[in-house]
């Protein structure tokens, strides 16, 4: 299945949750976007489309859960990556608004039950608007300021380009 077919058919899911090209609602935190940063063969050969569209849907219920009545318009972008191991890291992007709240959601959206994947990890962003904030700017890959570290404070000899699994042994470190 191309990139596009992959991507296309996670947007209809949202679709039809009400998640994507519903109004933004005026209070809380919806998901109006989402950027797959593998392309769409190594996706489908790692996690199954559906399986990932039911994952994401409760990453956005428990993040709308969190932020239920907030009215401060902001926007925050929730990085997710799940690893073979079944073991999940959320790394946000947000504005200076929720920083210091955000330790929690982390809490709670890392003890979601991970999808099924296998023969390496799965990354996705969800664009997220709280309060209704306007995301259709949003342009680009959403790159958490850990990565933008890790990769600054690499060894060296280990400079140049780098793929994504790579990355994330940098990011995210030690764990299986």
């Amino acid at each position: 299945m191309p990139k596009t077919a992959l991507a296309l058919l996670l947007t209809l899911l949202f679709i039809s949750s009400g998640a994507v090209g519903a109004a933004v609602a005026k209070t809380g935190f919806e998901i109006v976007g989402l950027v797959l940063y593998q392309p769409s063969e190594e996706l489908e050969q790692r996690c199954t489309s559906h399986d990932l569209a039911t994952y994401t849907k409760r990453v956005e219920a428990t993040a709308a859960a969190f932020f239920k009545g907030a009215t401060h318009p902001e926007a925050l972008d929730l990085v997710v990556a799940v690893r073979p191991s079944g073991k999940t890291k959320v790394w946000f992007i947000p504005s200076a608004a929720y920083g210091g709240k955000l330790a929690a959601l982390r809490t709670q959206l890392e003890a979601i039950p991970a999808p099924k994947v296998t023969g390496g990890p799965v990354v996705f962003a969800g664009i997220g608007a709280i309060a209704g904030i306007d995301r259709s700017d949003q342009d680009g890959l959403p790159t958490p300021e850990e990565w933008m570290t890790a990769l600054k404070n690499r060894p060296v000899k280990d400079k140049g380009p780098i793929g994504l699994d790579k990355m994330l042994a940098l990011a995210w470190p030690n764990l299986p």
